[in-house]
């Protein structure tokens, strides 16, 4: 058979390789799960193109890196990767992609609003508003209860000092 199929360990390192691209675009994959319980695999959500050969089928895993942390629950989910440094062979995980399903349906937080001008300030707010100093406080309710607390409370007029509701209550 020839010696040009006995090829020694020392000439390996002369043989030259078809070149690749380099691809710095952005690919998405799934993580298919860890190898050795820390390294990622994954498996690529499309085939090579043949501008930008890849080393490994689609269809087998292939070891990555990640620049996010990774857990068991994240298995099954797509990711999205690079080639670090543009090689093909190196895949590196920037992240996990979230579908709205898997957020957290939360209520906005609540929003107050704020209007003033020269003569007037008002404050909307949807539940309640409270002016609180120390141990005195004003609290308006939505459902149109004012209350006032304090250590004293003085009601002061020039003119009449009208009292008006369905009952009054003293003491």
């Amino acid at each position: 058979m020839g010696a040009q199929q006995d090829i020694d360990q020392d000439s390996s390192s002369n043989i030259q390789l078809p070149e690749c691209r380099r691809d710095f675009g952005i690919h998405t994959a799934t993580l298919i799960g860890f190898k050795d319980g820390s390294t990622p695999l994954i498996s690529l959500s499309q085939p090579p193109t043949a501008s930008v050969p890849h080393p490994t089928p689609t269809c087998t895993a292939l070891a990555a890196r990640s620049i996010v942390e990774l857990h068991g629950d994240h298995i099954g989910s797509e990711v999205v990767i690079q080639y670090e440094n543009g090689e093909p062979g190196k895949p590196m995980i920037m992240g996990v992609v979230r579908t709205p399903a898997a957020w957290p349906a939360t209520e906005r937080p609540a929003q107050v609003t704020v209007e003033a001008d020269d003569e007037r300030l008002t404050v909307d707010a949807k539940q309640q508003i409270v002016l609180r100093c120390g141990k005195a406080s004003i609290t308006l309710t939505q459902a149109g209860k004012v209350l006032i607390k304090g250590t004293y409370i003085s009601s002061r007029s020039s003119g009449a000092n009208r009292i008006k509701g369905g009952s009054i209550l003293l003491n």
